[in-house]
């Protein structure tokens, strides 16, 4: 498989997706941006179209597009929580 999850962002994943109450997965992909950019986007799948591949990482459905697939292999999907203050003292 071209793609990872590290237990954190599967456990993040799993509860978000409960949390929604509906869907499948979640979608994880490039798109372009502007003149010669890319993107990478992550929402929620609720239906699979035909050029989508699914990876399963236990009960976490990782939906992927065909055309995505050469950018995000080797890709390793995270989650931590930054915590920020703009407070001024």
């Amino acid at each position: 498989m071209s793609i990872t999850l590290t237990s954190s962002a599967k456990s993040q994943l799993r509860q978000s997706v409960a949390d929604r109450e509906k869907g499948i997965g979640v979608r994880v992909g490039v798109k372009r941006t502007g003149c010669s950019g890319l993107a990478y986007l992550m929402e929620y799948v609720d239906a699979l179209a035909d050029e989508d591949e699914v990876y399963q990482f236990d009960d976490v459905k990782l939906v992927i597009d065909k055309k995505s697939l050469i950018y995000l292999k080797g890709t390793e999907l995270d989650y931590c929580l930054l915590y920020t203050s703009d407070a001024a003292d």
